[in-house]
């Protein structure tokens, strides 16, 4: 989701009100929390735009956000662990969406059939009528 405009404005919504946790800038959970909604909005509408996608696809692009921000809530209290997990977001992202889109690309995991995929076989000749 990060290759996208909207996923990557989300990613980057979410690092700051990470960061800002983290450095005590802004103290209020309702005003994180709302810049955190806005950036998990901005990647479910870069989700949305992507159209349907594989399980193994999904689960690959959202998985680094996930594990490190369990990690980050994990190690909230401690100020330098948790900014430096809030910021191996983003690197993380950007492997997970190349391996992503890479996945996507494959016969298995492709939801949208190709054309050359569609077509039937060509017919088999038949040498017992000749």
């Amino acid at each position: 989701m990060i290759l996208k405009v909207p996923g990557a404005i989300g990613y980057a919504l979410i690092l700051a009100a990470m960061l800002l946790r983290s450095y005590h800038v802004i103290d209020s959970v309702v005003i994180l929390g709302i810049i955190a909604l806005a950036g998990l909005i901005g990647i479910g509408i870069a989700e949305n735009k992507s159209g349907v996608r594989h399980w193994v696809v999904r689960y690959t692009d959202y998985a680094p956000l996930a594990i490190l921000g369990f990690i980050y809530g994990v190690q909230i209290n401690n100020d330098l662990p948790s900014a430096l997990t809030a910021i191996c977001i983003i690197p993380a992202g950007i492997a997970s969406a190349f391996v992503a889109a890479k996945l996507a690309r494959t016969k298995k995991y492709r939801t949208h059939r190709r054309l050359e995929d569609t077509l039937p076989d060509p017919p088999k000749e038949d040498y017992k009528y000749k």
